[in-house]
C-alpha cells in the first residue's frame, strides 16, 4: 500500500475514533447536566376534606434553583374550571390562606390568566441566590367533590401536568371528615402524562380518616399524580358550594361583545354535549345506575379537578 494512502487511512481512523469518544462523552455528560438543572425535588400535598365539602390543601414544594427561571420565587397555576366524566363543566373557587418560604412567610400576589389563576410566591424586589428552597402554599378551594349515589368522589390532579420542571418525588395525603372502616373507602391513583392509566404509586388506607399516596418514580415534564378517593357522604352536602367567602380569584367585568362571545361559546358547548351524550360509552359512572354503595369508574392521569402546574418567575 502506498505511504500516502496508508497515512490517509490512519488519519481518518483517528478522526473516527475521536468522534466516537466525543459522542460517548457527551451522552454520559448530558444526563448529568440535565439532572443538575432546576427542578422540584419534592412535592407533597396535604388535602383535608372539610365538613362543608370544601377542601383545604397545603402544598409543600421543595425546589432546586440555579437562578435561571426561579429568580424571585415560584408561580403556581390553578385552572378555574374542569369537565367531569359526564362532560359537564364545573367552576371552582380559591382562597389563598398562607404562603411560606423556608419556614417563614413570603409575600404573594394573584393574577388571572386565560381561565386560570397564577399565584406568585416571592418578592419582586428580591433575587434569590442559587440553592434549595421550600415553599408552602395553603389554600381552600370549593366544588371539587362529586356525588356518587350516597358516596362522594374526590378525583384530583395533585401535582398538575404543566410544570416547567421535572418532579423527583410526589406524594399526597387525604384527610377525610370522619373515620371510616376499610371497606367503605375506595382509592385509585394514576401517574404519567394526561390520559395515562399507569399506576406507579403506593396507596395506604387501613381504616380511620387518612388515605396516603406516594409515587414510586420521578415525573418528567408533562407527567403528574392524580388520585381518586370515594367515601360515604354521611352529613356532608351532596351539592357543594361553588364559591368561597373572601375568594382570591380576581373579579372581572366584561363588555357586551365579550358577553356575546361567551354566549356563543356556551351554545357550542351545549351542542357538543348533546351530540356526545347520544354516543357516550359505558366507561364512566352513570348516575341512573348507581347503587347504594356507589359506583367507581375508570379514570386516568390528569383527569378530574385540580391540575394546572407552574414554574419560576
Amino acid at each position: 500500500m502506498p505511504q500516502a494512502v496508508s497515512s490517509y487511512l490512519r488519519l481518518h481512523s483517528r478522526l473516527a475514533l475521536i468522534s466516537i469518544l466525543t459522542w460517548l462523552l457527551l451522552t454520559a455528560v448530558t444526563p448529568a447536566l440535565s439532572a443538575d438543572g432546576e427542578r422540584i425535588t419534592s412535592f407533597n400535598s396535604a388535602i383535608t376534606v372539610n365538613h362543608d365539602a370544601t377542601l383545604t390543601i397545603t402544598e409543600t414544594i421543595m425546589v432546586k434553583s440555579n437562578a435561571d427561571q426561579i429568580i424571585h420565587g415560584i408561580v403556581r397555576e390553578f385552572p378555574l374550571t374542569y369537565t367531569d366524566e359526564q362532560g359537564t363543566m364545573h367552576a371552582v373557587d380559591f382562597r389563598i390562606d398562607h404562603t411560606g418560604l423556608n419556614g417563614g412567610e413570603v409575600p404573594h400576589h394573584v393574577e388571572s390568566f386565560g381561565g386560570s389563576i397564577n399565584v406568585y410566591l416571592g418578592d419582586a424586589d428580591i433575587e434569590l441566590a442559587p440553592g434549595r428552597y421550600e415553599y408552602t402554599l395553603k389554600y381552600t378551594t370549593a366544588n371539587h367533590l362529586r356525588p356518587r349515589g350516597n358516596h362522594l368522589l374526590l378525583y384530583y390532579n395533585v401535582t398538575g401536568t404543566d410544570w416547567d420542571f421535572p418532579i423527583d418525588k410526589a406524594a399526597a395525603k387525604v384527610t377525610l371528615p370522619t373515620s371510616f372502616t376499610g371497606n367503605t373507602v375506595t382509592m385509585k391513583a394514576y401517574t404519567g402524562p394526561a390520559g395515562s392509566t399507569q399506576t406507579d404509586c403506593k396507596m395506604k388506607f387501613t381504616g380511620g380518616d387518612t388515605c396516603s399516596f406516594t409515587a414510586t418514580r420521578p415525573f418528567d415534564l408533562g407527567e403528574n399524580l392524580t388520585i381518586m378517593v370515594q367515601f360515604p357522604a354521611g352529613t356532608l352536602p351532596v351539592t357543594p358550594a361553588t364559591t368561597l367567602t373572601n375568594s382570591s380569584v380576581p373579579s372581572t367585568s366584561m363588555d357586551w361583545d365579550e358577553w356575546l362571545l361567551l354566549g356563543v361559546m356556551v351554545l357550542v358547548v351545549i351542542g357538543i354535549k348533546f351530540g356526545t351524550n347520544r354516543y357516550r360509552g359505558s366507561n364512566y359512572y352513570d348516575d341512573d345506575n348507581s347503587s347504594s354503595s356507589g359506583s367507581f369508574f375508570s379514570g386516568s392521569s390528569g383527569g378530574g379537578s385540580g391540575g394546572g402546574g407552574g414554574g419560576g418567575w
